[in-house]
């Protein structure tokens, strides 16, 4: 069932997150703390990278990586398995059985769908 406003969980979710919570204080502490973080890796980073090292990564960005193809069907876990075993990757069509391995009925048989 749905919870209504004034349900008691409703309430203390929003509770914890209200800006005087504890919560809040130290998500905001975590954010400084990361945001500090950042902004040193970047500062460093930029004075640590030599020319040498600029002209390789040029050079590897330059290499375009292969293509992954994504049409066409891929390799199921049940088809890995098959083929592991000796068999076909898929089984072939065995002649007009359903799942359970008995013949297709005749079309139309059985009890009409319209009630009269």
């Amino acid at each position: 069932m749905a919870k209504s406003l004034r349900a008691k969980t409703k309430m203390a979710g929003r509770r914890k997150k209200r800006n005087d919570s504890h919560y809040a204080v130290v998500e905001a502490a975590r954010t400084a703390r990361v945001s500090e973080k950042l902004l040193g890796k970047s500062q460093n980073s930029e004075e640590e990278v030599p020319a040498a090292e600029e002209e390789i990564t040029d050079e590897k960005m330059e290499e375009e990586p292969k293509k992954i193809s994504t049409a066409g069907p891929r390799m199921s876990r049940r088809e890995s398995w098959r083929l592991s075993k000796g068999m076909s990757a898929r089984p072939k069509n065995q002649g007009g059985q359903n799942k359970a391995g008995y013949k297709h009925a005749a079309k139309g048989a059985g009890k009409p769908g319209r009630r009269r």
